[in-house]
């Protein structure tokens, strides 16, 4: 099992147990320790100017992955590289989530901003998140990275996919995320991996949608079991754990002796 060359966690969710609002010390303690033998990369659907949690130091971090993959940046917030939407999907996304009354969130290289308006199914996912909406304001021609809407659970967003030629990832709660078709957390790794000069497998912990194709694709894959985490993510993963509030990650690693 010792054939990897990068370990690769994600953040709300598997990192960040969602049922505490804080980061677990054993945690934190697993991260530093891997990094004595391993590459360790942040991979999250958050953009970098959004990593301000508490307790969380990027500099444990040999890489950070945001926005899904369609962004990375050094450990000290230099970005390295990015995918970035078309201005006029950009633009098609907006005008059809006006008309249909969807909250937007956009997430940007610089800034990040809520449109056409806030809505209750934005509201609830940001407390899920554990922070308020951003402040409205209007697309101003920005690179766009990452964009999450807000409507109701198991809403059909397929005519905007094919108007957009974009995917659609499920989240937790009330939101889901507009990416690219080939952008994902998968592909911000590889990036990552040959920006560092490293190639093999990884190993990799998450536990919604948006890390499918990162744990489909690793060596090690491994599931955590958050309160809100995708059943279909966990029948997927090689080994699933039990949340950071039950220590779950520290105990997997030094069960399996990478710590």
């Amino acid at each position: 099992m010792n054939n990897i060359k990068a370990v690769v966690f994600d953040f709300d969710g598997t990192i960040r147990d969602t049922s505490i609002d804080y980061l677990r010390p054993s945690t934190l303690e697993a991260i530093r320790a891997l990094r004595k033998k391993y590459k360790v990369y942040l991979a999250t659907g958050r953009g970098i100017h959004i990593l301000n949690y508490p307790g969380l130091d990027l500099k444990d971090f040999d890489g950070i992955i945001c926005n899904n993959g369609a962004s990375g940046y050094t450990n000290d917030k230099k970005l390295i590289f990015e995918f970035p939407f078309a201005k006029h999907q950009v633009e098609t996304i907006i005008d059809y989530c006006t008309q249909k009354n969807i909250s937007l969130t956009v997430q940007t290289t610089t800034n990040l901003f809520s449109t056409p308006a806030i809505n209750d199914y934005q509201k609830a996912a940001y407390a899920y998140f554990d922070d308020t909406p951003d402040p409205v304001k209007q697309y101003e021609g920005e690179s766009v990275l990452l964009i999450n809407a807000y409507q109701y659970a198991g809403y059909d967003y397929r005519e905007l996919a094919e108007l957009a030629d974009i995917r659609i990832i499920e989240g937790p709660v009330t939101h889901v995320d507009f990416m690219l078709k080939h952008v994902d957390k998968y592909a911000g790794i590889k990036k990552m991996m040959e920006l560092d000069g490293i190639s093999g497998h990884y190993m990799a912990f998450g536990d919604q949608e948006n890390d499918y194709l990162m744990l489909k694709n690793a060596l090690i894959s491994v599931a955590v079991k958050d309160k809100h985490g995708s059943k279909n993510v966990q029948s997927i993963a090689k080994y699933t754990c039990e949340g950071s509030a039950k220590d779950g990650i520290y105990e997997f690693l030094k069960k399996h002796q990478f710590i």
